[in-house]
């Protein structure tokens, strides 16, 4: 009998020590995985280091040049999808350049790099305007005026034109139909929101938020019978122009 309780004893404290060192191990994996990663952007990008891209004061040394969570971690950004697709080394990272990873009319290079052109470079190559609510963990502040090169000054508000529906048209409830609209604006089109009203515009109930600037959208028509409907599509241009 003592021998047995020594032995299970002996087997306890076995058991402790490699339950120690799997935990360890794995904390040590978790803590090292994304930091060569971050590293391998900095060292590709050098001028970029200490800008907002780098750090800012809602959130030192954040990763939200790929994640949306700047805290790190979570679902990446389009810029950080385009990353993870890679190998993520350094050269993997400048071979993005040419690439326009948030499709807001400017290059990953060009955003990153070009600080002469623009007044608010280095900016964001995942972010922007119709999808920065995405964020986490940072105050938004910090990185608004930084998600889309600007040369400053554009007050003027987007260009839109609905196409379809343009009046007495009859759709049937709980249906799809698609409905079409044209935006343009000289600083680019970051995001559509599309509204319908059943009371002759008094009041408008959303849609559809952040679509990109396709032109066309498939519609399941709620089934709330009028014959006072209005249809309102609203662009939202790299400035922050509404129209």
């Amino acid at each position: 009998m003592s021998v047995q309780r020594n032995t299970r004893s002996h087997f306890r404290g076995v058991c402790h020590v490699i339950a120690a060192v799997v935990v360890v191990v794995g904390f040590s994996a978790t803590a090292q995985a994304r930091n060569p990663y971050r590293k391998n952007f900095f060292d590709a990008y050098p001028s970029a280091v200490g800008t907002v891209l780098n750090t800012v004061p809602s959130q030192p040394n954040h990763c939200g040049v790929c994640h949306f969570d700047f805290g790190g971690g979570g679902m990446r950004n389009p810029y950080g999808l385009a990353v993870e697709a890679t190998d993520r080394s350094e050269a993997a990272i400048l071979g993005l350049d040419g690439d326009d990873s948030d499709d807001d009319g400017f290059t990953n290079g060009t955003e990153i790099s070009d600080v002469t052109t623009y007044i608010n470079t280095p900016t964001f190559p995942g972010l922007t305007p119709a999808i920065v609510g995405s964020v986490s963990n940072v105050d938004l502040a910090d990185i608004q005026d930084h998600l889309v090169p600007s040369t400053g000054g554009d007050t003027t508000p987007p260009s839109v034109t609905v196409i379809v529906p343009n009046g007495g048209e009859t759709y049937v409830g709980n249906s799809g139909t698609t409905v079409q609209w044209i935006a343009g604006d000289a600083s680019g089109i970051a995001g559509i929101n599309l509204y319908m009203s059943d009371d002759n515009g008094v009041t408008f109930r959303t849609i559809a938020k952040g679509l990109p600037n396709s032109g066309s959208y498939t519609w399941h028509v709620a089934n709330r019978p009028t014959t006072t409907a209005w249809f309102r599509v609203v662009a939202t241009d790299n400035a922050f122009n509404f129209g």
